[in-house]
C-alpha cells in the first residue's frame, strides 16, 4: 500500500474513533443525552434494541474496530506485512458490511438517523474504498 493509502487510512480510522469514543463517552459513561444537530432522530436510533448487543453498547464495538485499524494501519506502515495487508482488507469488509445493515435498520425499521451513525457509516465505507481500491489496481 502506497504512502497516500495509509495516511487515509489513518485519517479515516482517528475520525471514527474520535467520533466513537465521543458518542460512547457521552452516552455511555457521562450518562448524558447525545445531541443531533444535523439530523433527527438520534435518541430513538442510540435508545433502540438495535444500539446493543446485550449489554455492550455499538458504540464500543465502533470504537474497538477504528483503534484495531489505528494499530493495524501503524504496524503495516512500519513493517509492510502482507499478512496486516489482508487482515486489514477482511476487517474494512466487516466494517463495512456492519455499517450498511446498520444504516438500513436506521433506513427501514427505526425511519430515524443518527449523526454519529452516518459518520461511522462515512469512515467505514472509506476506509473500505481505500484498502479495495488499492487492492482492485494491484490485481491489474
Amino acid at each position: 500500500m502506497s504512502d497516500k493509502i495509509l495516511i487515509g487510512l489513518f485519517i479515516f480510522a482517528l475520525l471514527g474513533f474520535a467520533d466513537t469514543s465521543y458518542l460512547s463517552a457521552k452516552q455511555y459513561i457521562v450518562g448524558e443525552a447525545v445531541p443531533c444537530s444535523i439530523v433527527e432522530g438520534c435518541e430513538q436510533v442510540l435508545n433502540s434494541a438495535y444500539s446493543k448487543v446485550g449489554p455492550i453498547p455499538l458504540a464500543f464495538f465502533g470504537l474497538a474496530y477504528y483503534f484495531i485499524i489505528l494499530l493495524l494501519t501503524a504496524i503495516y506502515w512500519e513493517f509492510k506485512l502482507d499478512t496486516i495487508a489482508r487482515v486489514l482488507g477482511w476487517l474494512t469488509v466487516l466494517g463495512f458490511i456492519s455499517s450498511l445493515v446498520l444504516l438500513a435498520i436506521q433506513a427501514f425499521i427505526l425511519n430515524a438517523y443518527c449523526t454519529y451513525c452516518l459518520i461511522s457509516f462515512v469512515t467505514s465505507s472509506a476506509l473500505f474504498a481505500l484498502v479495495h481500491n488499492h487492492r482492485l489496481r494491484r490485481s491489474k
